[in-house]
């Protein structure tokens, strides 16, 4: 706004016609450009972020999904080994006590679960821990036989269930300190537990395999590198500067990208968000935010992408915008020196003669010439001065009748004066007769009279119109004794807002005229009004004999003879077009709601 003030102001200076006529052109011409190209890249920068969004969420989906088939197909996996004849046979017998016997016992071991676990699934190892020995799929981890891992305590709790155990240090698990210097990537692994033996085994021959008493049950560990969720993650979704994040619920982290790993306040964020996708701020960024539930492990995947790696290539767009702006200032350059210069010739005669006029000469007549368009403008010129002659002297009549008007107006205030002496007279008597409730009626009678009377302001305060109200709800309950309760529920903050005069007033009056007219004693009249996100809203409920909905659509629809209550709906339809809304509802038998609402003036 301010912007247009100024370039207003520079264009009404001393600029020659031709600079003015220069300076718009150029704005003409470069305007749609620079619209075209914000808008342009506003647009396809919305469009592919839209469209980024569904593409990471579905491929995060995707392949959180494939990995949860993976795991469940491990699990099952991994009941058909706890199952399996031969294992059991093993694990049940007598602990080999030779080297050789434990070497053996570990090849038969491995073979059957090669069997089982194969090479289809990402696993880095696997091993089964018994009181004494510790049975290895393959050679990849280093380990003591005889040292028990630790997580091993977890599968005493998971009912024969597959346990996931979130990532871990193997090397402090193991003891090996000596390794922590070296690179091995197998330092940070997570893993599933699962107990051994808490099934019956049938045998062939008849009977069960028997795990003895004395001894705890063997365990299965599978161990896996966390590397496999950043391969798996990377390669469904292939962006520059993609972060992520796989957590527990409990916010202990299974992998991290770098810049997520010892960020605490992200971690817990992300944890607590929602699982929609989106378009998020962080670290100062615009970023898009996807999160997934693994429901193999109750695990969350969140993946981080940089907005801008998406919209790069809308940049494109702002190059074209450019040169195509600049050919169009160039264009609009050349137009403009052309046409205001065709333009001038004529325009300083009509110039010449507006000076003229302009110094109360409105006689002048310019001398007609030109094109078509400057032939109307003159002629309208020449006319403009003649209308301005009459109108002069229109006016001069209208304002003198317009004091005369006054001046009866003032007349015809002094007829309410001697009414309200009288009932000030009336109102004293009745006090010096201790008449205090006659004199109470007189006294708000009074007020009342004095409200409607002064002026005719459109609007008044909310607090002037509901003390009428009070004053008229006063006298109608003393008219009408025991009939009626009123309940009034007013917000404060409604007391300064501008409303129409009188506007609940014929709703009130029709409740307690029309609604309770065949009643003796019960009615209520309940009247609300509050303020809701700029708008005053107003309820008026009775719970008289009610309406039949013929006579509500009358209502609604404008129909003749709905006096006061037809007069209002206009006059607040007129006061506040489009931002105001009536409605009745009403049940014969069950009374009439009215709602109002319209916009809150202060």
């Amino acid at each position: 706004m301010r912007f247009a003030m100024l370039l207003r102001s520079r264009l009404s200076g001393n600029l020659t016609l031709r600079k003015r006529f220069l300076i718009v052109f150029l704005l003409l011409g470069v305007t749609p450009s620079v619209i075209i190209g914000f808008t342009g890249y506003r647009s396809g920068s919305q469009a592919l972020m839209n469209n980024a969004t569904r593409t990471i969420a579905g491929a995060l989906d995707q392949s959180v999904s494939n990995t949860d088939f993976m795991f469940d197909e491990l699990q099952n996996r991994v009941t058909a080994l706890a199952l399996d004849n031969d294992l059991n046979r093993l694990l049940a017998g007598p602990d080999p006590i030779l080297g050789s016997e434990k070497l053996n016992q570990n090849r038969l071991l491995a073979h059957i679960m090669q069997r089982y676990l194969g090479q289809s699934f990402p696993l880095y190892s696997a091993q089964i821990v018994t009181d004494s020995y510790t049975y290895s799929l393959n050679t990849l981890l280093p380990y003591e036989p005889t040292r028990r891992p630790s997580i091993v305590s977890a599968a005493k709790r998971s009912g024969g269930e597959l346990v996931w155990i979130p990532t871990y240090d193997y090397l402090d698990m193991q003891g090996l300190s000596e390794l922590r210097s070296a690179k091995v990537d197998y330092r940070y692994l997570f893993s599933a537990v699962r107990p051994l033996g808490t099934v019956s085994i049938p045998l062939p021959e008849g009977g069960y395999i028997q795990y003895p008493q004395d001894k705890q049950l063997p365990v299965l560990v599978i161990y896996f590198q966390a590397d496999i969720f950043e391969t798996m993650l990377q390669k469904a979704l292939d962006y520059k500067g993609l972060e992520y994040l796989v957590l527990t619920n409990d916010g202990t982290v299974i992998k991290a990208s770098e810049a997520l790993q010892s960020n605490k306040v992200l971690q817990k964020q992300f944890l607590s968000m929602s699982d929609e996708s989106g378009v998020f701020t962080v670290n100062g960024r615009k970023t898009l935010v996807s999160k997934a539930n693994m429901l193999s492990t109750q695990w969350k995947i969140v993946t981080l992408v940089p907005a801008k790696e998406i919209v790069s290539g809308v940049s494109l767009i702002q190059k074209v915008s450019f040169w195509f702006g600049l050919l169009l200032l160039i264009i609009s350059a050349g137009i403009a020196v052309l046409i205001s210069s065709w333009i001038t010739a004529p325009l300083n005669r009509l110039l010449q003669g507006v000076r003229r006029t302009g110094h109360g000469d409105f006689n002048t007549l310019v001398k007609v010439g030109g094109s078509h368009e400057f032939v109307v403008l003159m002629n309208g010129f020449n006319e403009m001065n003649d209308r301005i002659q009459r109108l002069i002297q229109e006016n001069y009549l209208r304002a003198i009748n317009e004091k005369d008007a006054e001046i009866m107006a003032l007349h015809v205030q002094l007829n309410p004066h001697f009414l309200y002496n009288t009932l000030g007279t009336i109102n004293w008597m009745a006090i010096d007769n201790e008449q205090s409730e006659i004199s109470t009626m007189i006294v708000r009678l009074c007020d009342m009279m004095r409200y409607t009377a002064k002026g005719f302001e459109r609007f008044v305060t909310f607090k002037e119109d509901l003390q009428w109200l009070d004053n008229y709800l006063y006298i109608m309950s003393n008219r009408f004794v025991g009939k009626f309760e009123t309940r009034l529920q007013i917000a404060p903050e409604l007391h300064h807002v501008l409303v129409p005069k009188l506007f609940m007033q014929p709703f009130v009056e029709n409740a307690i005229l029309h609604g309770f007219e065949n009643i003796e004693q019960g009615g209520i009249l309940s009247i609300s009004c509050r303020l809701v996100n700029g708008m005053v809203q107003c309820e008026i409920r009775d719970n008289g004999e009610g309406m039949p909905a013929d006579k509500v659509r009358s209502l609604l629809g404008g129909a003749a003879g709905a006096g006061g209550i037809q007069n209002t709906f206009r006059r607040i339809k007129l006061l506040y077009e489009d931002n105001c809304s009536v409605d009745i509802k009403s049940q014969e038998g069950a009374g009439t709601v009215i709602v109002m609402e319209f916009q809150a003036n202060v």
